[in-house]
């Protein structure tokens, strides 16, 4: 299950990506995404920039949702992983890990 502290790896390799590899472009990016400039998905240096500016505003809440994804099956956002197991209950459902950018 996806943890806060699997956020603050995260949150760490986005300002390494930043400092260490953001200086080389988008040559550089290519190798590690798999993508090209073409694909539409291709990350650019300015993503991973947003990312690290607003990095710590993102907080951790967990949702019941559907099998597939489609819906919130529970009324609110929780703040741990077994809070949302607890309230799946026996539910056909899923935890999903969301991030929120706070204001």
């Amino acid at each position: 299950m996806f943890t806060r502290r699997h956020l603050s790896v995260i949150r760490a390799a986005v300002r390494f990506w930043s400092e260490e590899m953001g200086p080389h472009g988008h040559d550089q990016m290519g190798h590690y995404c798999e993508l090209t400039e073409t694909d539409d998905d291709f990350p650019h240096v300015e993503d991973v920039e947003w990312i690290v500016e607003n990095a710590g505003s993102l907080e951790l809440r967990f949702a019941v949702v559907s099998t597939d994804y489609a819906k919130v099956v529970h009324e609110r956002l929780l703040n741990s992983a077994a809070a949302a197991v607890q309230a799946k209950g026996t539910k056909n459902a899923r935890v999903a890990a969301i991030l929120l950018i706070a204001d």
